[in-house]
């Protein structure tokens, strides 16, 4: 189970397209919390679409909490969230490529390194079109604000609304 530890550095990533509509979650989510005041321990990064380098990034991390629209096989509605623990690492067929990775594999090639893998927190929605085009579908919009207040949740310990405490 994933605990902030505010003594620790926390890496937040946004990983998605938002060229491909609601792929963009994540980075949405970023910006949201962008305009947030953030404690100095908390790094933002917009992932974009994962490729090698953020294997590097996130083994400089002990804990991180990563923000990605979710394919699930079954029907899901609202806010998905595991851990690590949680996830059954299996490796991809395809072979990785140093410019798109998915993030089974960045955590498969840095067990094979023997690198650090942070405490990780995993937030998402299922998306409704991840077609291109740009801009989110009304349910993962909406789910923007609903992520980014678990996440300042989270970070202040207490409930918390974009723009406020509850």
């Amino acid at each position: 189970m994933f605990q902030y530890d505010p003594e620790q550095n926390l890496l937040i990533v946004g990983f998605g397209n938002p060229l491909l509509s609601d792929d963009g979650l994540g980075v949405e989510v970023v910006k949201a919390l962008g305009e947030s005041n953030l404690p100095e321990n908390i790094h933002l990064w917009d992932g974009g679409t994962m490729n090698v380098d953020s294997v590097d990034l996130l083994s400089r991390y002990s804990q991180a909490i990563i923000i990605d629209c979710l394919e699930l096989s079954q029907s899901h509605s609202g806010i998905v969230e595991f851990s690590l623990n949680d996830v059954v690492l299996k490796k991809d067929s395809q072979q990785i490529s140093a410019h798109h990775i998915n993030l089974a594999d960045a955590l498969n090639l840095m067990l094979t390194l023997d690198m650090r893998i942070p405490d990780i927190l995993f937030l998402g929605v299922t998306g409704e079109s991840v077609r291109l085009g740009e801009g989110l579908s009304p349910v993962v919009e909406e789910s923007v604000g609903a992520i980014t207040n678990r996440i300042l949740s989270l970070i202040m310990g207490t409930k918390y609304k974009v723009g406020g405490i509850i």
